[in-house]
């Protein structure tokens, strides 16, 4: 019909991912723009550009870091999430990978049903077409901010773009003034914030998402390290120099292996600090070095 006159910023069945859509891209512009007490220009950004595969529980999405944003010099940020497969790959740190069997849809990321959105945002005329798709707008008003007043001054617009067919959203934008201490570098900077999500391309071909270049699959039979892992390891996060894994072996028992396994290699017997309830061991002279 007409659609609805407003919608309740609290039901979190209004940020679901809609049941028939098996394909979708995802993009995030996030800025804000001020100028500093001595004249000096402030500004951060973050960017973001995904794609999202549901039947093969994978999505892929890109972050581009600007200004007062970037993660401690980092300007990029891949996240790749392939079955249960997680990839993070930074400049300075190379590629991460863990095993997750948990789906993270950005739909969900994105629209976290637990947002600082609350009470009922009202439709506004005309309606329109984006991204493709014909939409009813809703107004987002500071009354559905409260939980933001100490952080939004002014919000000089607020909308949310509802799909006619599916009901679902399709676009979220805000214009506001405020401050932003993630992107603006400073707790009490004031400036212009702007904030636009989208979905687009809704069961439109994806070509198949894959591993960022430089990153494996983990696994017990397949993961790469100079030491003995036991049988059952399971659950592994794998980054430059560091590895990560999870077993049912107690303390003692974890404790025993290692030194077994590890002098079978060549290494000094492992010097051990802690006790039952947590423990570091440290194996010198191993032929990968010191462990």
């Amino acid at each position: 019909g007409d659609g609805p006159a407003s919608i309740n910023l609290d039901d979190p069945n209004l940020y679901n991912r809609p049941a028939d859509i098996e394909t979708y891209r995802t993009s995030l512009e996030y800025t804000f723009n001020s100028t500093a007490a001595d004249g000096s220009a402030v500004n951060g950004a973050v960017y973001v550009q995904g794609e999202t595969i549901m039947a093969a529980n994978a999505s892929n999405l890109s972050f581009q870091m600007e200004g007062n944003a970037a993660l401690e010099g980092n300007t990029s940020l891949v996240y790749t999430k392939i079955a249960d497969m997680v990839y993070i790959v930074t400049p300075d740190m190379g590629c991460m990978s863990s095993t997750d069997d948990t789906m993270e849809d950005p739909f969900e990321v994105f629209l976290d049903p637990n947002s600082d959105l609350n009470g009922e945002a009202y439709r506004v005329q005309p309606d329109e077409n984006v991204n493709g798709v014909e939409v009813y707008v809703y107004e987002v008003t500071m009354e559905n901010m409260a939980s933001l007043s100490t952080e939004i001054t002014e919000l000089k617009e607020g909308r949310i773009y509802m799909a006619k067919d599916g009901f679902y959203i399709v676009r979220v934008r805000f214009l506001a003034v405020g401050t932003n201490e993630f992107l603006s570098g400073g707790a009490n900077i004031e400036g212009d914030e702007y904030y636009e999500l989208n979905y687009y391309d809704f069961n439109q071909p994806i070509d198949e998402i894959v591993p960022p270049e430089g990153c494996t699959d983990l696994g017990a039979d397949e993961i790469e390290v100079d030491y003995p892992l036991p049988d059952d390891a399971f659950n592994f996060t794998d980054m430059p120099g560091v590895l990560i894994f999870y077993t049912e072996l107690t303390m003692e028992e974890i404790s025993t292996f290692y030194q077994t396994e590890m002098t079978a290699l060549g290494c000094a017997a492992g010097q051990e600090i802690g006790n039952a309830e947590g423990m570091l061991i440290t194996f010198t002279g191993c032929p990968s070095g010191t462990v």
